[in-house]
C-alpha cells in the first residue's frame, strides 16, 4: 500500500518580525496564506499531513490567530497530527487552546499531540511516535521512549522538533532511523 504523507513545519504562524515597522502585518498576512495554501491546496492530495511543531510564533499568540489556523485546518478533511515546537511548546498553553478551538469546529480529524505515546492510524498501516517540546528549552531525549518494532506499527514515523546532531547543539542522532528501526524521522526545525 502507498501511502502519502505531507510533512511540513515551522509556520511560525504571528512572527513579531520587530525589525520590519508597520510592514511586519504584510509579512505576519503572508505566513497564514502560506499556511492556508499548503494545508487546502496540497493537504487533500495526501493521506496525511505531519506538522512538526512551530506552528505559531510565541506564548503570546493571539487566540484569534489559534481560532483561524483552526479553520483552515478543519477545512481539510486530512488527518493531521501536529506536535509542539519550541516556539509553541506544551506548557505555553497553545497546545491545549488549539485542540480546545479544533473540538470547537468538529476536526476529529486533527490531533495535537501533547504527550510522548504511539498514535496508530491502522487505516493507513502506520505508527507515528511523536516528541513534543515539553518547554521552549526542551533538551530531554525525544526518541527513547520509541518501543522496539512490532508487526502490528506496521509503517514506523518519528515525528520531531530539534536539530540533528551533525549540526551545532544538535541533539537528534542522523542515525535514528537505525538506531530505533524507523522507516521515516521527521524533523522541524529547533533553532537558535
Amino acid at each position: 500500500m502507498s501511502v502519502r504523507v505531507l510533512c511540513t513545519g515551522d509556520f511560525q504562524l504571528d512572527k513579531a518580525f520587530g525589525t520590519l515597522g508597520p510592514e511586519a502585518e504584510t509579512f505576519r498576512e503572508q505566513l497564514m496564506k502560506t499556511f492556508a495554501k499548503v494545508v487546502q491546496t496540497h493537504g487533500p492530495h495526501h493521506d496525511l499531513i505531519l506538522i512538526a511543531g512551530d506552528m505559531f510564533d510565541r506564548k503570546a499568540t493571539p487566540t484569534s490567530i489559534i481560532e483561524e489556523a483552526a479553520t483552515v485546518l478543519a477545512s481539510c478533511n486530512t488527518p493531521c497530527l501536529i506536535i509542539p515546537g519550541n516556539h509553541d511548546p506544551v506548557n505555553s498553553g497553545i497546545p491545549s487552546v488549539l485542540q480546545e478551538v479544533l473540538s470547537q469546529r468538529g476536526a476529529t480529524h486533527v490531533h495535537v499531540a501533547v504527550e510522548r505515546k504511539p498514535i496508530e492510524y491502522k487505516e493507513l498501516g502506520l505508527t507515528v511516535f511523536p516528541a513534543p517540546l515539553f518547554r521552549k528549552d526542551d533538551l530531554s531525549d525525544q526518541w527513547g521512549w520509541i518501543p522496539e518494532r512490532t508487526k502490528e506499527q506496521g509503517t514506523r514515523i518519528a515525528l520531531m522538533h530539534g536539530a540533528l546532531d551533525s549540526l551545532p547543539g544538535g541533539l537528534i542522532p542522523e542515525d535514528l532511523a537505525i538506531q530505533k528501526d524507523l522507516d521515516l524521522v521527521v524533523c522541524g526545525d529547533q533553532h537558535g
